[in-house]
């Protein structure tokens, strides 16, 4: 019976102690304001000391997963933007290209030979572009032969020419003089 009364007050001695380590151990976690989050209290007051709560925060993996889906989407961003501006660029090309083909086509009717047939020649005021006429068809509306003429404006810039703008005239075969244009502005 002595044994057992010994052992029992041995018993007390390590749960009061347990507790006491146990109770400083909230009042740190409590202090740090761990206390009473999804984070386990461990009872072992060695345990305790040694236990230190994880931070929160990316794993490396997921910084590498996010930089790459960060970069893939800059990446899109920047070739759709530069596609975005090679786009405008051709388009005020066109444009230019447009008015200048119809500023050429005023000054070749005006003169005495009309638009020529097959002819080429630089356009002034645009480095590297180039216009070139040809005859595409011939035709009799209403009994009238003429013949179809294509004045095209090419840009030199870079490896091949870029065709710009196209207009097709209708040129009269009898007289050879003047003309004008029917088909609009295309490419």
């Amino acid at each position: 019976m002595k044994e057992t009364a010994s052992q029992n007050r041995n018993g007390l001695r390590q749960n009061s102690q347990l507790l006491q380590s146990s109770a400083k151990s909230k009042k740190r976690l409590s202090q740090r304001g761990i206390l009473g989050t999804a984070f386990p209290v461990l009872r072992c007051s060695r345990a305790a000391e040694a236990w230190t709560p994880t931070r929160g925060g990316f794993s490396l993996i997921e910084i590498v997963v996010g930089l790459v889906l960060m970069g893939s989407v800059l990446v899109g961003s920047l070739l759709a933007l530069s596609r975005h501006r090679r786009q405008m660029a051709l388009a005020e090309d066109r444009i230019v290209a447009a008015m200048a083909a119809d500023e050429l086509l005023l000054q070749l009717t005006s003169q005495r030979d009309g638009i020529p047939l097959d002819g080429r020649g630089v356009i002034g005021g645009q480095p590297g572009w180039i216009w070139e006429t040809r005859v595409v068809g011939l035709a009799q509306p209403l009994g009238v032969p003429v013949r179809v003429v294509r004045l095209t404006i090419f840009s030199t810039e870079g490896i091949s020419l870029r065709n710009l703008v196209s207009v097709d005239v209708v040129k009269s075969v009898q007289d050879g003089v003047g003309g004008f244009a029917v088909a609009g502005v295309g490419r």
